[in-house]
């Protein structure tokens, strides 16, 4: 984990976000051939690119933690190199919250991979107008992430905000990326991914990833996009979720006692 950590925020100043994150792929790619793991559902991934791939986020296990205090994201990154990277052949990008001051490490590693910055209420909280500096972030979000999927790329969100471990996993499911998904043009689909067991020992337990049907927000939810049915959409979604990263869990468990 720390040679990881090294290859990106000690990649070359000429290297590009793209090419750090194609030499990150590699580094865990090389890690997690040799972790006990199960993905299914592979058959469900779109053909073609260009997609917002939504996910449940866990915790790392206390003993990942690296000398500088960051830990590195186990489960998106099994995702993005086990999953999508293999089909799409490369690496995709990822939405992530902007980090703490105190937080180097996160930052750096962040920053060179090229990832999309989400703002939470703790960064430049003393702008003269916060209301009209969350507008402008929020406008700003909108029009940066929604270049990925019209390019053609794809985006991994975690809709929860925060991460927990696999019992509670997912907490509830914030709005934005939803908003996102009504805000493109051509409307992307939305492919849901459930993990299991990356807040445990990785040389413990079983790794699950689950690949589950796409869908087009416009399915479930009427353009244009209302709250109450939006809502009622998210809340349904995330119980739908929870029941299926209580089975990844089951079918991590059955492999581990094998």
């Amino acid at each position: 984990l720390q040679r990881i950590y090294e290859v990106v925020s000690e990649a070359p100043a000429s290297a590009t976000p793209e090419e750090v994150r194609r030499d990150c792929c590699i580094e865990f790619r090389r890690l997690f051939k040799f972790v006990d793991h199960i993905i299914e559902g592979e058959e469900n991934l779109p053909p073609e690119p260009g997609h917002i791939f939504i996910m449940n986020h866990l915790v790392s296990h206390p003993e990942n933690t690296l000398p500088n205090d960051f830990q590195l994201t186990l489960d998106t990154h099994f995702v993005s190199c086990m999953l999508l990277s293999p089909k799409y052949g490369e690496p995709p990008l990822r939405v992530v919250r902007k980090s703490h001051p105190d937080e180097y490490g996160h930052q750096k590693d962040f920053d060179r991979l090229g990832y999309i910055y989400v703002y939470a209420k703790h960064v430049d909280e003393d702008e003269g107008n916060p209301k009209l500096l969350a507008e402008q972030r929020r406008r700003a979000f909108l029009e940066t992430a929604a270049r990925c999927p019209r390019d053609g790329k794809n985006l991994v969100i975690c809709p929860e905000g925060t991460c927990s471990v696999t019992e509670r996993s997912p907490l509830p499911l914030k709005a934005g990326v939803f908003r996102l998904a009504a805000f493109v043009e051509p409307e992307p689909l939305i492919v849901p991914i459930v993990v299991a067991n990356f807040d445990r020992k990785l040389t413990r337990t079983t790794l699950v990833a689950h690949v589950h049907e796409p869908f087009h927000l416009s399915d479930y939810v009427r353009k244009p996009i209302q709250d109450d049915p939006l809502f009622a959409f998210i809340a349904e979604l995330g119980e739908r979720m929870g029941c299926w990263v209580r089975e990844a869990c089951r079918r991590g468990l059955a492999s581990a006692s094998r």
